[in-house]
């Protein structure tokens, strides 16, 4: 069973978390952690024999220019044709702009988004930005802006974004166009026949050069009665240290460690930190800052969600993103115990409730999620003793 040693995590919109997974500056990696934006697979790149826009190819299906307006800094991204990578060993329709190629804000401004589609076919369009850095584009809320029905091919159309008051970080951004499918309608993963996307970094308040170091994961575990932290950097300029700070309800946060930082770096940089005064049983929140050297504000704030208990129960959980069905499976240490289920959206409402004694023969739980709206929402598993474990679920859009 995964998740032996109860690292047992949660991602709750509905605190306002910020989690791990500031994009990298570097062009061309793949999308990872974020999802694949796939289409039709094909060895033909882009679908077509020919190069971009030829009058000869019968598909011509991409984003052939994105720009912005607008922003501190805007992305001008034209003319490119379509634009694809090899990843797993398989041409994608896909590609990661990074830097310089990067979107620069602060609250209050009106962000145009500028595209213009290839010759033949018509296109729909739409932006997401994973605003609350989970790793995902969770709709509706983070399909900031789409354009309105299906704009005639190889012409320029548009849409706009009021930029919110956000913490200052890096934003992953992600361009899609789907062929005759509306903008609103054009989903940040799925499958689709013919298209295109890229992704880009969005900065708010910062840009590529002004951070001097690219967080790529901060991560927790529990095991043998202490929380263990975990975090890597990309690359690092004159950084002097981190702090690691915990809270038990999101507000009033308190210094655990302090770890001297690598200070530069243009490598993968790794580094923990222990807490062994934290109490289990409880939902933690876990705060990582970075300071540079002379510097007595930190560059950058992150906060990821721990449930901390030693049971080892962690339970896996599938599909996710789910459409009509999901399936959770135990671990055998539950059987014999009465488990209640319970459903919730990021209001913190009960939307969905069951019991179930668990036996050998039904460790796998089975629930009907067809009638829930389109959303996030949370799985709770309880016990007679308390909370067990919660983890969200990304209901099919």
């Amino acid at each position: 069973m995964k998740n032996n040693h109860s690292i047992i995590k949660s991602v709750c919109l509905g605190l306002g978390l910020l989690t791990h997974a500031i994009a990298l500056a570097q062009a061309g990696i793949g999308p990872a952690p974020y999802c694949m934006p796939t289409y039709n697979a094909t060895s033909i790149p882009c679908n077509q024999p020919g190069a971009s826009n030829n009058a000869g190819n019968t598909i011509n299906d991409f984003i052939d220019s994105f720009n912005t307006t607008g922003g501190t800094q805007n992305i001008t991204d034209n003319n490119n044709g379509c634009q694809t990578q090899v990843l797993s060993a398989q041409q994608q329709n896909y590609f990661y702009k990074g830097c310089p190629v990067y979107l620069r804000v602060v609250a209050g401004q009106t962000i145009t988004f500028n595209f213009r589609s290839g010759i033949i076919f018509d296109q729909g369009f739409a932006v997401f930005i994973d605003l609350n850095q989970n790793t995902l584009f969770d709709l509706p809320g983070e399909r900031v802006s789409a354009v309105t029905g299906l704009p005639t091919a190889a012409t320029w159309t548009s849409c706009t974004w009021v930029v919110p008051a956000m913490p200052i970080a890096a934003y992953r951004l992600r361009a899609r166009c789907a062929y005759v499918t509306t903008g609103g309608l054009i989903d940040p993963c799925n499958n689709y026949s013919y298209g295109e996307t890229q992704d880009y970094i969005m900065f708010y308040n910062a840009n590529c050069s002004a951070l001097p170091v690219e967080l790529v994961s901060f991560d927790g575990e529990f095991r043998n009665k202490e929380a263990r932290l975990f975090w890597g950097t990309a690359t690092e300029e004159n950084s002097d240290h981190f702090t690691l700070e915990r809270s038990y309800d999101n507000e009033n946060f308190e210094l655990v460690s302090k770890t001297p930082a690598t200070g530069t770096s243009h490598t993968v940089q790794t580094y923990s930190a222990t807490d062994k005064e934290v109490i289990k049983n409880r939902i933690v929140y876990y705060r990582l800052k970075q300071f540079d050297k002379n510097k007595s504000d930190p560059n950058f704030s992150q906060t990821i969600t721990l449930f901390l208990n030693d049971k080892n129960v962690g339970f896996d959980m599938y599909p996710n993103p789910g459409n009509t069905d999901l399936s959770i499976v135990l671990p055998d240490i539950l059987v014999g115990k009465t488990l209640s289920f319970g459903v919730y959206d990021n209001y913190g409402k009960e939307v969905m409730h069951s019991e179930s004694v668990i036996s050998e023969d039904n460790t796998k739980q089975s629930f009907d999620i067809s009638s829930l709206e389109k959303g996030t929402y949370f799985v709770k598993v309880m016990d007679p003793s308390g909370d067990i474990v919660m983890k969200k679920v990304l209901v099919k859009q």
